[in-house]
């Protein structure tokens, strides 16, 4: 398992704008690593001088493999009489 920490640079922000941003940036974090199949231990968010960080834990070293099936249209449609490939199949 591997341990990734992502920093993010920034001007000076006002003090009470800290806590809503810690807060979206785990939400997304964690949405963003489940979207993609990457499998997390723990996502932890913390402010620095002007910066925001993510100290990501257990990362495992490969993503989560997937089939994914995709149909096209039936071959009737998807071919002309001569057998080339039309329109609907492009």
């Amino acid at each position: 398992m591997r341990t990734a920490l992502l920093e993010i640079g920034l001007e000076e922000l006002p003090a009470s704008e800290f806590h809503s941003i810690l807060e979206q940036l785990e939400t997304k974090t964690k949405e963003l690593l489940k979207a993609n199949r990457i499998l997390c231990d723990s996502v932890e968010v913390f402010v620095g001088s002007r910066r925001f960080g993510v100290l990501l834990r257990g990362l495992p070293e490969k993503q989560e493999g997937f089939v994914e099936e995709k149909k096209g249209p039936p071959l009737n449609v998807a071919y002309n009489k001569e057998g080339a490939p039309t329109k609907a199949l492009e």
